[in-house]
């Protein structure tokens, strides 16, 4: 069966991880009362989304918050796709997402390409690549329910890494996030939309909330959005939980309505 409920969760991260952690526990089992069979947390959850804090609270990779989401995903019998958090390895920091089925295990794991570097235009900048190392693999994995692509954040403003995860198959794909409030309210909805319109395919979009603590800045407004380039489900930038039920076969119905694969202008290229 293809069809499944997707419940995101949205969350502020303080400079306190036993508290993220027990927070996200509360929204992932208010998730699973909702009916939901997948949850998808957003980008660093467990840490505020500042390169002071990146380092101060990555671990190892079978750390506290892998074992968390491991335990929890084989308790709730849910496949939990884990956001991303702050991972070291062989010196190095990551920003990594890990995905585990409803027995608790690894299926797959991702570590974000593209880093979010940025001038805005008033003269400040932020440049995740001062503590964050990128990733270099594009990342499907494939459930009872078909086959997903997944991407982080900054990610998202890269159609070429969608066509790579759609060549190799995804039919969907989860995007954990934090969008600056800045950059989301020009940008967020518009391009969770486009690369569902590019690709016919779900984009589920999860982002962290916004407080007036350390994540002041962020967007929030998580979204759940069809093939066709739908809102399915929103919610605004406070802590919360949305879902959506996901039919995957809506992806072949849209292929037939606007059959764009069949004319991808590749075919016109002569080398």
């Amino acid at each position: 069966m293809r069809k499944f409920k997707l419940g995101i969760v949205q969350i502020c991260a303080k400079d306190n991880k036993d508290r993220n952690i027990k927070r996200c526990e509360e929204l992932v089992r208010l998730a699973v009362d909702q009916g939901s069979d997948v949850v998808l947390l957003p980008e660093m959850w467990n840490c505020p989304y500042q390169n002071e804090y990146f380092p101060k609270f990555a671990e190892e990779k079978h750390g506290k918050t892998y074992k968390f989401m491991k335990d929890l995903a084989a308790e709730l019998k849910i496949i939990l796709v884990g956001g991303s958090i702050p991972i070291i390895e062989d010196g190095k920091i990551y920003n990594e997402s890990f995905v585990f089925n409803k027995k608790g295990e690894e299926i797959s794991s991702y570590k974000k390409i593209y880093m979010f570097d940025i001038l805005f235009e008033d003269g400040k900048e932020f440049r995740e690549s001062d503590t964050i190392e990128p990733g270099k693999t594009v990342t499907c994995f494939d459930t009872e329910y078909g086959r997903f692509g997944i991407a982080i954040c900054y990610d998202l403003r890269f159609p070429e890494l969608f066509n790579l995860m759609h060549k190799m198959g995804a039919e969907g794909f989860f995007l954990p996030a934090t969008f600056t409030k800045r950059t989301g309210e020009k940008h967020w909805e518009l391009l969770l939309r486009a690369r569902a319109v590019d690709f016919q395919s779900y984009v589920f979009g999860a982002s962290m909330a916004r407080d007036n603590e350390l994540s002041s800045n962020v967007f929030g407004h998580s979204r759940i959005i069809g093939p066709g380039g739908e809102i399915l489900a929103s919610i605004d930038e406070k802590e919360g939980v949305i879902t959506g039920d996901i039919d995957m076969d809506k992806v072949k119905e849209n292929k037939k309505l606007f059959p764009i694969e069949r004319s991808r202008i590749s075919k016109y290229y002569r080398d």
